[in-house]
C-alpha cells in the first residue's frame, strides 16, 4: 500500500472538471446535512428526546407558550437558542456537555432534577441577562407595545423597565417552566450564619446583634427587657459575664419617636425598639442635639449566643436572601435605586405578597437600608410610577417606613 502522502501528491486519472465537480456535489451535501440537522435539533421532537427533559416538557406543555388563546406556541429553541448562525452554533457546542451529564445521570430522577433545578435555573437567566433577553425579544418589544391596552400594573412595570434599562428575564421568570425551589438554599445559608453566631467572641471589642435581641439592665436577663435590639445594631462591649455581655448602643433619636434608636441622624434604620421603662433609662446627649434628632446611648446585657462579631457574617446571610426572596418577581434591585426612607415603604408595601415572617423581613429591610443613600438615584430617574408597591395599594406615604415600638419592634 503506497504512502497516504504520496497517494495525495500524485496526478489523478480524472480531470480537474471533475475533481471539483465531485467535491462540489460532496460539499454541498456535507454542509446541507449539517444545517439540517441543526435545524433537527431545534425541533421539540430532538429536544425533548432524553428522558430527563420529561419534567420541563410537561410543565412547557402547561404554558402560555406552549398553549393559548391566539394558537401561537413557541420551541425550546425559540427561548434557548440564538438565531445568529454563529452564536447558535456555539450554543450547540456548549449544550454537548449536556450529553455528559445524561450519561452519568446527573438528573436522570425528578428528585436529582429538582435539587439541580435552581442552579440549572441561574445559568439560564444569567445567559439571558448577558443577552438582554435576546430570545424574548425576538418574538416581543417595547417599541411594539400597546402600552394603552395593558394593565395598569403592567403598563407602569413596562415603563419603568424601558426608562431603567431593565430586561425581560428580570420580571419574567418561571413563565415556561415552574419556579426552583429556593427553601433549600436559603435554610443553608441560614445554617451558615447561625455556626458563626456567638463564636470567636473572646476578644471582640465590638459585636453585632445576630437578629432581633432583648437587652436587660441586670446581668442574669431576669425582669422586663428594656427593649430589643435589632439585627445589625453594633454593640460595644463593657463587661462579660457567665455567657452575657455587658453592651453600649450609641444611636440617634427623633423627636417624634422616643421608643426608637436610629442608625444615625436622618437614618431611619431601626437599631432598637425600647420599653417604656428603657426609654428612661438612655443617656441622652442634649449638648449635639440638632434638627429634632438627638444622640442617645443604652447600656444593659444581651446573650452571648446572640451576637456575631463580624457584621459581614450577617451581611453575606442577608444578600443571600434578599437575592433569592427578591429576585423571584422582580430583579433584586440595587440599593442605591431607593433612599433610606423609600425602602422602608417598599418592604413594607411588599409584605403581604412574600410569606417573610416578621424577623426576616425586618432583617431585609435592615439589610438594604444599611447599604442604600439618603435620596436613590434610579438609573432613567425618578417618576410617580417607579414605586414596588402593588397597584392595588397605589404608592405609600414616605411616613409609612416609621412603625411604631408595639406594632413593629417587639422582641
Amino acid at each position: 500500500m503506497r504512502n497516504p502522502w504520496s497517494w495525495l501528491w500524485t496526478p489523478s486519472r480524472f480531470s480537474l472538471a471533475s475533481l471539483l465537480i465531485a467535491g462540489g456535489v460532496l460539499g454541498a451535501i456535507t454542509v446541507g446535512g449539517f444545517g439540517a440537522f441543526v435545524e433537527y435539533s431545534n425541533s421539540m421532537a430532538f429536544c425533548t428526546g432524553c428522558h430527563e427533559m420529561d419534567i420541563v416538557d410537561r410543565e412547557f406543555q402547561d404554558s402560555v407558550h406552549a398553549r393559548n388563546r391566539s394558537g401561537v406556541g413557541a420551541v425550546c429553541a425559540d427561548c434557548h437558542v440564538p438565531k445568529d448562525w454563529g452564536a447558535k452554533l456555539a450554543r450547540k457546542v456548549t449544550a454537548t456537555k449536556e450529553l455528559y451529564h445524561s450519561m452519568i445521570g446527573t438528573i436522570d430522577t425528578p428528585s436529582k432534577f429538582e435539587a439541580n433545578r435552581l442552579q440549572m435555573a441561574r445559568r439560564v437567566w444569567a445567559s439571558m441577562e448577558e443577552s438582554d433577553s435576546l430570545e424574548c425579544r425576538n418574538c416581543h418589544g417595547f417599541d411594539q407595545m400597546v402600552l394603552d391596552a395593558q394593565s395598569e400594573k403592567a403598563r407602569r412595570r413596562h415603563a419603568q423597565a424601558l426608562r431603567r434599562g431593565e430586561t425581560c428575564v428580570d420580571c419574567h421568570k418561571g413563565i415556561a417552566h415552574h419556579m426552583p425551589d429556593i427553601k433549600p438554599e436559603i435554610e443553608a445559608a441560614r445554617a451558615l450564619f447561625a455556626a458563626r453566631v456567638g463564636r470567636d467572641l473572646a476578644a471582640a471589642e465590638t459585636v453585632y446583634a445576630a437578629g432581633t435581641t432583648p437587652i436587660h439592665a441586670t446581668a442574669d436577663g431576669t425582669g422586663k427587657a428594656l427593649g430589643a435590639v435589632l439585627a445589625a445594631a453594633r454593640l460595644v462591649v463593657l463587661e462579660r459575664a457567665d455567657g452575657r455581655l455587658r453592651v453600649r448602643l450609641d444611636g440617634w433619636q427623633e423627636a417624634s419617636n422616643r421608643r426608637v434608636i436610629f442608625a444615625a441622624r436622618e437614618k431611619r434604620i431601626f437599631r432598637a425598639g425600647l420599653a417604656r421603662h428603657g426609654a428612661k433609662a438612655l443617656t441622652v446627649d442634649s449638648v449635639h442635639a440638632a434638627g429634632g434628632w438627638t444622640p442617645v446611648s443604652l447600656e444593659g446585657w444581651v446573650g452571648a449566643d446572640r451576637v456575631v462579631a463580624d457584621l459581614d457574617t450577617l451581611w453575606t446571610f442577608a444578600g443571600t436572601y434578599y437575592d433569592l426572596e427578591c429576585g423571584q418577581c422582580h430583579m433584586a434591585y440595587p440599593a442605591d435605586w431607593y433612599g433610606i426612607d423609600e425602602w422602608a415603604d417598599n418592604i413594607k408595601a411588599m409584605k403581604p405578597y412574600t410569606r417573610l415572617d416578621k424577623e426576616d423581613n425586618r432583617l431585609l429591610q435592615i439589610y438594604i437600608q444599611s447599604h442604600a443613600p439618603l435620596e436613590g438615584r434610579p438609573p432613567g430617574g425618578r417618576a410617580t410610577d417607579a414605586k414596588l408597591s402593588s397597584s392595588r395599594r397605589g404608592p405609600l406615604p414616605r411616613s409609612a417606613g416609621r412603625a411604631s415600638p408595639t406594632e413593629s419592634l417587639s422582641p
